[in-house]
């Protein structure tokens, strides 16, 4: 069934990196988050009745727009609970600043700060280790001697390039890594 739209919704913080000048691991993350939740709400009775709904937060230019999304989430009490799309850039922020107050669950973790801070869980894997893989992959499946690493500048990005590189030359694999301007 559907959820009842005159209870109070559930309210989830949602962030993610889009719509300024950072090149965004995952712009449609955002879309694909309101996709489910109108899935819940229309099919699956919201939650316990509640309708499910998203309070945005977009980092656009900087790392300490996170500070402003930490602030938000932290000053909206009916949020219990907070989720990041593809949040390379302010995650570091957030997390600094809720501070575990408020719970963080994340698909997949792209910052170092995303696997030490308190009450924040990781449901599948996190940067770097994802790209350990690849040497192994690179050495057994293409029988590689040498390989580039292409990546674009940014924020998380040099982290999952260095760990290419260092899965790579761990199996003796020469690399050569080069990141570019977006």
């Amino acid at each position: 069934g559907t959820a009842d739209p005159s209870l109070a919704p559930v309210e989830i913080g949602w962030a993610n990196d889009q719509g300024g000048s950072i090149v965004s691991e995952g712009p449609e993350a955002t879309a694909a988050a309101q996709l489910a939740v109108n899935w819940i709400n229309k099919y699956a009775d919201g939650i316990g009745g509640h309708p499910l709904k998203l309070v945005t937060c977009f980092i656009q230019n900087s790392e300490s727009e996170g500070k402003g999304c930490a602030n938000q989430f932290l000053a909206d009490p009916n949020i219990h609970v907070i989720s990041y799309g593809a949040t390379a850039t302010g995650a570091q922020t957030i997390d600094a600043g809720i501070a575990g107050k408020i719970p963080i669950i994340e698909g997949f973790a792209l910052n170092p700060s995303d696997v030490t801070n308190p009450n924040t869980y990781v449901l599948y894997t996190a940067s770097p280790f994802d790209y350990y893989a690849w040497g192994t992959f690179a050495q057994q499946v293409l029988h590689a001697k040498s390989m580039a690493i292409v990546y674009p500048q940014g924020t998380g990005f040099q982290n999952s390039a260095q760990a290419a590189v260092v899965s790579a030359k761990s199996l003796g694999i020469s690399v050569k890594s080069v990141g570019y301007d977006p």
